[in-house]
């Protein structure tokens, strides 16, 4: 088991929202955007405003649907994720 913090690539330091997709990538809401972990790849990729996420910073609601849609509620709007695109990835040790 390895332990994820901020020091080895997390961006948000508090947990809102906790969900694993379809695609066994572990996505975590908080208070500074969107971190999408993916054990497979052994990455971590961040969503937030700095990255062109524009729907708001706090992330306290995240749902995937039957048909794999992912649904996030925000500080400022909700959205739809049905593919993420990576936008910053850091490699984990």
């Amino acid at each position: 088991n390895k332990r994820i913090s901020q020091l080895n690539g997390l961006n948000n330091r508090e947990c809102y929202a906790l969900l694993e997709d379809r695609d066994h990538r572990i996505l975590i809401g908080g208070t500074n955007g969107l971190d999408i972990i993916d054990r497979q790849k052994g990455s971590i990729a961040h969503l937030s405003k700095d990255q062109g996420f524009d729907l708001g910073r706090f992330i306290p609601s995240i749902y995937q649907d039957r048909s794999g849609k992912v649904w996030m509620g925000t500080d400022s709007d909700s959205c739809i994720i049905s593919t993420c695109k990576i936008v910053s990835l850091k490699e984990l040790d």
